[in-house]
């Protein structure tokens, strides 16, 4: 059977809401990955993330439905979260409210 790396045992998963102009400047640089099923960027570490990928952390925003559309045009990075049901943003967008 193959064996884990006690390493592995604390890899957590990141996901990241970073802007279409910044995404390829960002994944040369730390070689975060694209969740095609999820549409999200993630990055996968030992621990937090860099301070430079933690202003793109997804973060939860509460938006009445009537508001999501003026919110969307105001915020790049808003996005529907389908598998949680939630509203979600980038860090750096989200300390803007």
């Amino acid at each position: 059977f193959p064996t884990r790396r006690s390493s592995d045992l604390y890899r957590m998963r990141h996901n990241l809401l970073i802007p279409f102009e910044k995404k390829d400047d960002i994944k040369k640089k730390f070689g975060i990955k694209w969740d095609a099923e999820n549409k999200i960027w993630y990055y996968v570490c030992n621990g937090d993330l860099p301070e430079e990928l933690d202003v793109y952390r997804e973060m939860i925003v509460d938006v009445k439905y009537e508001d999501k559309d003026i919110m969307k045009k105001k915020f790049k990075t808003m996005r529907w979260n389908k598998v949680d049901k939630i509203w979600t943003m980038s860090k750096e967008e989200y300390i803007t409210i």
